[in-house]
C-alpha cells in the first residue's frame, strides 16, 4: 500500500498485540492497522486505497452494531482515545504489557504503534517506572489483585495499577547521570 502510494504512510500503523510482545523477541508487529485518527469521512477519503479496504472490512461489521457512533463513524479506527493521545503526545515511546499473560513483561515500544486492546499502555517512558513496573513487588500485587486463569493473569489497570502503592519518584538531584 505505501509502494502504491506513499501518503498511505500517514495513515498505516503497525499494530502490536499480546503475542507480538512475549513471542517477538524485538517485540515487532506482525499485523498493520489503518488509522484515520478522528478525522472526518472526506480526508479518510484522500486515502483511496486505504477507505476502500475499510469500507469493504469494517463497515459491513460497523454496521450490525448497536452503538449508534460505532456504526455512523466505521471509518474511524476502533476506540477514540483522546486521553491517551494526550498523555503521550510528549513521549518518545511508551511501557506495554500484555493484559493476559503468564509473563509479567514490560517494554518500551514506540509510541506510534497501534495497541490492540489486550495490551496495557503505560504512560511513561523512563526507567523509573519500568524497573518500579517490572519489578517483583509489582509483579505480587498483579498476582494478587488480577483474575486469571489456568497459569495465565488478566492485568486489570483498575485493580492491578491504580491501586498499587507507587513510591514517590526520585528528585533530579537524586539521580545518578
Amino acid at each position: 500500500l505505501i509502494e502504491a502510494d506513499p501518503r498511505n504512510r500517514e495513515c498505516l500503523f503497525p499494530y502490536l498485540n499480546g503475542q507480538d510482545l512475549n513471542a517477538q523477541p524485538d517485540h515487532h508487529s506482525t499485523r498493520w492497522a489503518i488509522n484515520f485518527f478522528d478525522w472526518p469521512l472526506e480526508r479518510a477519503e484522500k486515502y483511496p486505497d486505504l477507505i476502500q479496504i475499510v469500507r469493504e472490512k469494517v463497515k459491513p461489521e460497523r454496521d450490525k452494531l448497536k452503538r449508534e457512533r460505532r456504526r455512523e463513524r466505521w471509518w474511524i479506527y476502533g476506540e477514540n482515545t483522546p486521553g491517551l493521545y494526550r498523555a503521550i503526545k510528549l513521549l518518545r515511546r511508551v511501557l506495554l504489557r500484555a493484559r493476559v499473560s503468564e509473563y509479567h513483561m514490560l517494554t518500551f515500544v514506540p509510541k506510534s504503534q497501534v495497541a490492540s486492546e489486550q495490551v496495557v499502555v503505560f504512560a511513561f517512558d523512563d526507567y523509573f517506572h519500568l524497573a518500579l513496573l517490572q519489578s517483583n513487588l509489582h509483579e505480587a500485587w498483579v498476582w494478587k489483585n488480577a483474575s486469571s486463569l489456568e497459569s495465565r493473569n488478566r492485568y486489570t489497570p483498575t485493580a492491578c495499577f491504580e491501586t498499587f502503592p507507587f513510591p514517590p519518584a526520585p528528585s533530579r538531584e537524586a539521580r545518578a547521570d
